[in-house]
């Protein structure tokens, strides 16, 4: 028989100067992200410097499925999506001591309200809290790039979950508000808010609102992924669509402090 598979080639000469290691980041959380109950690719072979594939690569499984963003069935969609981020959470191993450790992609120095909001109140609340403390919470295996287009669907059932690079070991709150703040820009605020009732009550745990707040100023100056969600077949949004959102978005998570 065959084996449909996927080689991930690393072509981005800008990345791999800052970060040589992607393939092989890649390669150890998906061993490590294969522990959880969720499908994903399996690792097949590693090209760590790009002798065999002229770049750095890794060949995987091809898990079966595909995005949905327009779902028949939106509150079903959300709840998938949140119940399966505890059984990513809930990897353990020795393993996770060789993964990279979280950090924001935000400059937190000198941060200031975008220029087109028409909401500067709450983002210099959502800026203050992004620059304070954080709660003490226990450091977990996260996707770190957690959204519905890192989401694989079939038959109306989440079939897998892909795109590892970014994996870390961090706070789970931080899987949690990437996705919300993608959801912001896709669906809207109250599928965001639908999507962390569902998170909190599978999970246990309340969502702390400085890590959405975080996620949240990693788009600044200006929300990005236009193009991406119009790839998928969102292409009724507009960059004034989006600013609206995640001025609303802002707004709500000021409320939570």
């Amino acid at each position: 028989g065959r084996e449909r598979v996927v080689l991930r080639r690393y072509v981005r000469a800008d990345w791999l100067v800052r970060e040589p290691d992607l393939a092989v980041r890649e390669a150890r959380a998906l061993r490590l992200a294969s522990r959880a109950e969720v499908a994903t690719p399996e690792v097949i072979a590693v090209d760590e410097e790009g002798s065999e594939s002229d770049v750095p690569s890794v060949l995987m499984s091809q898990v079966a499925g595909r995005v949905r963003m327009v779902p028949r069935d939106l509150d079903g969609w959300l709840r998938q999506l949140a119940e399966v981020l505890p059984a990513i959470h809930a990897v353990e191993g020795d393993e996770l001591g060789e993964v990279q450790r979280y950090q924001t992609w935000a400059d937190l120095d000198g941060l200031a309200a975008p220029e087109w909001t028409g909401e500067p109140e709450a983002w210099a609340a959502v800026i203050a809290l992004a620059q304070g403390p954080r709660p003490r919470v226990r450091q977990r295996f996260i996707h770190r790039d957690y959204h519905p287009m890192n989401v694989l669907w079939s038959r109306g059932r989440l079939s897998g979950v892909v795109d590892w690079t970014n994996a870390s070991v961090g706070p789970p709150g931080n899987d949690v508000g990437w996705c919300r703040g993608n959801l912001v820009a896709s669906h809207g605020l109250k599928a965001a808010e639908r999507f962390r009732e569902f998170y909190e009550a599978v999970a246990g745990v309340e969502q702390h609102p400085v890590w959405d707040a975080l996620v949240l100023i990693e788009g600044l100056p200006e929300p990005g992924g236009l193009a991406q969600l119009h790839d998928v077949g969102l292409t009724s949004l507009t960059r004034r669509t989006l600013r609206a959102r995640f001025d609303r978005y802002a707004v709500s998570i000021a409320r939570r402090v």
